[in-house]
């Protein structure tokens, strides 16, 4: 009979790694739209042996409606589609998010997965946000339901300067 012991299978290491991101966001009053490429130089994040972390895309776009009599551009509507790739996993998410002056509120629905809901205040320097995500697959946590997020944006002071010669241009 042979007997097996885990005595310093498991040792207790620490592990660091660099995992690197990178993307591209542009907009208009319009629409928007951006991409990001998450874990670029694939980090190991093997335990036993080397376990490269796939690439992950993520393509997002949306536009903004607001109403004609809307001159202050009090109301804005918009609804968005995000989609997620991952070596054989892919994730759509549809949404809509309405602004009211500085309220936001907003549905999503990640396909077969969950819906998520949203509210906030922005303003031109600031956004504070709170997302539910309400998982409704078998992948539930039957304590919680799904998660909770406090989000905390601060956007850069942009001023647009004029330029004399025609050209495309990124933010």
């Amino acid at each position: 009979m042979t007997i097996y012991t885990n005595n310093g299978a498991f040792e207790t290491k620490k592990k660091s790694n660099i995992d690197l991101s990178a993307g591209v966001f542009m907009y208009s009053q319009k629409i928007y739209g951006g991409v990001a490429l998450k874990h670029i130089n694939q980090p190991n994040e093997g335990f036993l042996g080397y376990s490269a972390l796939p690439y992950n895309l993520i393509l997002h776009a949306g536009t903004n409606f607001n109403f004609v009599k809307d001159v202050r551009r009090n109301l804005i509507i918009s609804p968005n589609i995000v989609l997620k790739l991952q070596q054989n996993f892919t994730e759509t998410a549809l949404g809509i998010t309405t602004k009211y002056k500085w309220f936001l509120l907003g549905v999503n629905y990640r396909f077969e997965d969950a819906l998520i809901f949203n509210a906030g205040f922005q303003n031109r320097f600031l956004k504070v946000g709170y997302t539910y995500d309400y998982t409704t697959s078998l992948l539930t946590n039957n304590a919680t339901g799904g998660s909770h997020e406090v989000q905390l944006i601060w956007f850069l002071h942009y001023q647009k300067k004029t330029c004399k010669i025609n050209t495309i241009r990124f933010i």
